[in-house]
């Protein structure tokens, strides 16, 4: 039986259940330029990244703004007022 080598090959890296702080400093965005590309106001933002709670549309706005800098989705949970 023939053995592979697959330790060069590329892998793509686990999604992570992290906190959305964790998230953006792994992948170095800032409060700003998620807001930017989100079109939330960057309190928001830094809302978000203490684990306060926001609405619902500003917390899909900013999943799709990192997804959009960063490739990958953030799979992690974010507090918002419906689930108060």
């Amino acid at each position: 039986m023939m053995e592979l080598d697959i330790s060069q090959q590329d892998t793509l890296p686990l999604p992570l259940l992290d906190s959305l702080r964790a998230y953006m400093e792994r992948h170095h965005l800032t409060w700003v330029a998620v807001a930017r590309l989100s079109g939330v106001r960057v309190i928001t933002v830094w809302r978000m990244w203490s684990d306060l709670p926001v609405s619902t549309a500003d917390a899909m706005r900013v999943r799709v703004a990192v997804q959009c800098f960063t490739g990958y989705a953030y799979l992690g949970p974010l507090l918002t007022y419906e689930l108060l």
